[in-house]
This record gives structure tokens, C-alpha cells and sequence, in this order.
């Protein structure tokens, strides 16, 4: 087995990596968590810090797995509904809603579903609305290295005040394009970093083969990887936005991570499961509902679509949803 915490060097890696990109030092030995993809991150960190009644702000659209995390270790999802097409965080809403129950905020960007990322503005929003508090922030920062377009991904190590009452998750399958690896970590200050091992621990005891984790870090000192990857994603977005706009479909903006959510109003009167349905066996082009998103199921007639393929797979995808979209349209006149 690997160690508990993860290896070493690993963890030595992941240390400076992060005090390179953010500023932020982390011990390696006591701050730094290796874990079984950054799911069981969100796990144990969640499980770390929530009791039976316990509130915990979420905003939707959100990857699906939040909300059953929260319930399922006794906790209350407080969703905040961001709106489309812009999802901005309504942060005078977020003070409303909390309260002397409310354990923790979960925080996502770049953000899945939406693409969105957030600002100087929603960190300094943020921090104001927990200090002095003892609310912990869970931020999940997976898609970290797929921000585009010349900004910056501003991750919450890089405010002092919040990285010490954060959770701060990412993916080193993500980073280096091997999600099936599972191979996640956690950085959080050494109290909570005692509390989230003990849940870790007792659900996985360890994570991934020593020489896995060995050979992530050598590539993690690779820094000129980064912007490799990071371009390489700029191009498939790119390539996704010049085809789409050959369709009737509309791409609302996207700033991050593998999404982009298509808005089909103008094309078909269909709900977004049928529509979805109607595309993967008809056109053979597998779209997410963004209702699946969403707590209360809304209808908006937008569609996720990922964009991180082949550039044979986006050309061919564009080709079908061309043909769909104007077959559809002509239906809906």
C-alpha cells in the first residue's frame, strides 16, 4: 500500500507546485491529502465537517453529486439558484441565506456545468461574508487548468484569509488527462487536514499504487506542461465554437473547464431530456440535459456539451448537430 496520506514526493511536488502557481505554502506532511479522484476528496472533506442538521450553501447549477454528498452525512443543501446566461453569484442573497446552522459553503471553478469562473470580486464577497465565522469553504478546483482566453484561474490559496478555513480540491487526473486514474488530492490547514484524514483513512485507507503516484510527481515539476495542456484545451474550444456557430444552435459564454451549455429555444419546443434523447439516437450526439443540474429540475432548453474531444469527434458532432438543428427548426416553424 501507499501511504495514508499519499507519497512523499508526491505530496513534496504538489507543495510546490501550488507555492509556485498561488503563493501559498502548504506542509507537505501535515496539509496534503492523496486521494481516489477528487470525488472522494469531496467526500471526506464534507463528511469531515458536517453533523446531522447541519447547512451547507450550494449553488446551482451544480455538478450532481453535491447535494447527495451533503445528504448523505446527515447535512441540509442550501441552494442558490444562479441565473443563466451569465451565473453570476448573488452574494447579497448568500449573506441572507446564512445562518448559525450553515457549516460550509461549496465553491466550483472553473464550474461545471456552467463554464463560469469566478472573480476578485465574488473571493473578496466572499471572504467579507465569512469572517469571523466558523464556516468552512470546500472549493473544488478540478478544472483549474482550462481557463481561457488569457485569464487566470484565482484559486482561493491565493487569499490567505480563506485558504485558512478552506478545503481546496483538484484532480491530478484531470491535469494531466487521465481522469481514469483517480488520482485527486486536498490541501487544508493542519486542524482540518487532521479531521479530513480521519474520514479518509477509514474509507479508502490509501490511494493509488506508490509508483502511480511517483510518476505524477516527476510530471508535476514540469511546469512547461501546463501551458501545453492548457492550450491544447483553448484549441478544442476554440475549434467547438467555430463549428457550433454553422448551427442554429447558441453557446452562452464560456470562461472554463470542458463545458459548454448550448441554448436550443429557437430550434425545438422540446424538454432538454427529450431533446437529449432525440440528438443521442437520431444524430448520435450525447448532450446533458442542464436541468439534471439543477435541484429543482428547471426547463431552460440548454444543453452541456463537452468539448475536450478529438478534432475529428468535434467536426463530426457539429456536422450532426447542424443537420438536427435545422431538421428541428423547420418542425418547430
Amino acid at each position: 500500500y501507499a501511504p495514508m496520506a499519499g507519497v512523499e514526493v508526491l505530496r513534496e511536488a504538489i507543495s510546490n507546485y501550488k507555492l509556485r502557481t498561488t503563493g501559498k505554502h502548504y506542509d507537505a506532511a501535515s496539509e496534503i491529502t492523496i486521494t481516489t479522484g477528487a470525488l472522494q476528496a469531496l467526500h471526506c472533506a464534507i463528511a469531515a465537517v458536517v453533523s446531522l442538521g447541519d447547512e451547507v450553501i450550494v449553488f446551482d447549477p451544480a455538478f450532481d453529486s453535491y447535494c447527495p454528498i451533503i445528504e448523505l452525512y446527515g447535512g441540509i443543501p442550501v441552494v442558490i439558484t444562479l441565473e443563466a446566461p451569465l451565473f453570476e453569484i448573488p452574494w447579497d442573497m448568500v449573506k441572507k441565506k446564512v445562518s448559525r446552522k450553515t457549516k460550509a459553503i461549496l465553491l466550483n471553478s472553473p464550474n461545471n456545468p456552467t463554464g463560469k469562473i469566478i472573480t476578485t470580486h465574488d473571493i473578496l464577497a466572499l471572504d467579507k461574508i465569512t469572517e469571523g465565522s466558523d464556516i468552512c469553504i470546500i472549493s473544488d478546483e478540478v478544472y483549474e487548468h482550462t481557463v481561457f482566453d488569457g485569464k487566470k484561474h484565482l484559486s482561493l490559496s491565493q487569499c490567505e484569509s480563506l485558504a485558512n478555513r478552506s478545503f481546496v480540491i483538484s484532480s491530478l487526473g484531470k491535469h494531466f488527462h487521465v481522469t481514469g486514474w483517480r488520482v485527486g488530492y486536498c490541501l487544508a490547514p493542519k486542524k482540518m487536514m487532521q479531521l479530513f484524514r480521519k474520514v479518509h483513512q477509514f474509507s479508502v485507507f490509501s490511494s493509488s499504487c506508490t509508483a502511480l503516484q511517483m510518476a505524477l510527481a516527476k510530471q508535476m515539476n514540469n511546469f512547461y506542461y501546463y501551458q501545453e495542456i492548457n492550450s491544447l484545451y483553448q484549441q478544442q474550444r476554440q475549434l467547438f465554437m467555430d463549428e457550433i456557430a454553422k448551427t442554429l444552435f447558441k453557446p452562452l459564454p464560456v470562461n472554463g473547464s470542458f463545458f459548454c451549455l448550448l441554448d436550443y429555444s429557437e430550434i425545438s419546443d422540446k424538454t432538454e431530456l427529450e431533446m437529449a434523447k432525440s440528438l443521442t439516437v437520431k444524430y448520435g450526439v450525447a448532450l446533458v440535459p442542464l436541468s439534471s443540474f439543477y435541484t429543482d429540475r428547471r426547463e431552460q432548453s440548454i444543453l452541456r456539451a463537452c468539448f475536450v474531444k478529438k478534432e475529428e469527434t468535434i467536426k463530426k458532432a457539429m456536422s450532426a448537430l447542424k443537420k438536427a438543428s435545422e431538421v428541428l427548426s423547420c418542425d418547430l416553424v
